[in-house]
């Protein structure tokens, strides 16, 4: 028998579906776009609905009930879906779902896993936080392990410029705060391009985190993987100042924040396919993603695409704890990236498998802390 209680969180982590997701087979301008989206929808689906571009490039739309307190049934929005594709104007729609984030069960575990790879797995979900004492003990570990300090020593070719000068890295997570170790002295930010971000998650220009607490919520994760990114200059920590230990990989790039969730489990790519397209816009040259989920999404894959073939290198974590490498990383176009540790082995709580195409420092990692003391090992 369940009790009241065990229903609330049963109907708590269930999915929702608060919109569909259209994308043009061929999108030529926003405003026109969007009044062809209506004329479709009017044409294929009951009842009044609302129909909003997602991001400024507009290419992809959400299309919303009219009545923002009706949510659309899964089984409605798909044979929706199935509807709006049918026009030869639209190449793809989707659901947008949101759920909970939570582990998969023991049975969604059995049923990809082969014994090894599942013991690995519980052995990883049983295993503690604890630092290696290597990662306790050298905080540059990180640094010297990927021969940062050996790159930065070669002189540039007469176009180059050494520590990430002149690259511009977008940024989707959590928020940012206004850590030393990322932001400099000037009020509008130079290396966090505060101007020049958003926060797709209030739908408001600042991308500042506001550290809420709470169930899957990573209040500091985007100031922290930001730290691992840019900390460094005009700083002493490059000449091992004590008091400020973090040091980047690329300390005189900048950055575009982008806040797109509060959990660095997605079940929804909306947010974060916007935020793609905000950074190529915005004349990113690499978009780096310390976040994921389990589903596909053809609204993301289309976002990845189109900046790739821009030119955007596009970087995504391979994922923790679950048992597969979750999207975006394991899309072809995107370099998945798996964690290791200071004894050059793979993190326990990694994601493993074909997508991962290469291993870099994520265990016992020092970054910028905005919870607690300034800076410390995760």
């Amino acid at each position: 028998r369940h009790t009241p209680q065990d229903e609330a969180l049963r109907a708590a982590l269930d999915p929702v579906c608060d919109a569909i997701v259209v994308g043009l087979a061929r999108a030529t301008d926003p405003g026109r776009d969007g009044d062809r989206v209506r004329t479709i929808v009017e044409a294929r689906l009951p009842g009044a609905w609302t129909v909003h571009p997602i991001g400024r490039s507009a290419w992809a739309f959400e299309v919303r009930r009219a009545r923002r307190d009706r949510r659309i049934a899964l089984g409605t929005a798909w044979s929706h879906c199935h509807r709006l594709e049918a026009d030869p104007d639209v190449e793809f729609a989707e659901p947008s779902v949101t759920t909970v984030g939570h582990d998969p069960t023991p049975e969604q575990i059995d049923a990809v896993l082969t014994p090894t790879e599942l013991a690995l797995t519980q052995e990883a979900r049983a295993s503690g936080d604890t630092p290696l004492p290597c990662a306790e003990t050298n905080e540059r570990w990180s640094i010297e392990c990927c021969r940062v300090d050996e790159a930065w020593a070669l002189t540039p070719k007469p176009e180059g410029r050494a520590m990430g000068e002149g690259i511009v890295v977008g940024h989707p997570d959590t928020g940012y705060t206004r850590h030393p170790e990322i932001w400099d002295s000037e009020p509008t930010g130079v290396r966090v391009m505060h101007a020049r971000g958003h926060d797709f998650e209030d739908g408001d220009p600042g991308a500042d985190d506001p550290l809420t607490e709470g169930f899957m919520k990573q209040p500091g994760h985007g100031t922290a993987t930001s730290s691992v990114i840019l900390s460094g200059v005009g700083t002493g920590n490059l000449v091992g100042d004590p008091q400020r230990p973090v040091t980047g990989v690329a300390p005189r790039a900048r950055l575009i924040p982008l806040r797109v969730t509060r959990t660095v489990v997605l079940f929804n790519f909306t947010k974060l396919a916007a935020a793609i397209d905000h950074s190529v816009d915005e004349g990113a040259h690499v978009i780096s993603i310390s976040l994921g989920g389990p589903y596909p999404s053809t609204l993301l894959e289309k976002a990845v695409a189109r900046a790739v073939a821009r030119g955007v290198v596009v970087l995504a974590a391979a994922g923790n704890v679950w048992p597969f490498v979750v999207f975006p990383a394991r899309l072809p176009q995107v370099i998945g990236v798996a964690a290791s540790n200071c004894e050059d082995g793979v993190w326990k709580k990694s994601a493993r498998g074909g997508a991962v195409d290469l291993a870099a420092p994520g265990e016992g990692v020092w970054r910028a802390d905005a919870e607690g003391p300034p800076e410390s090992p995760s």
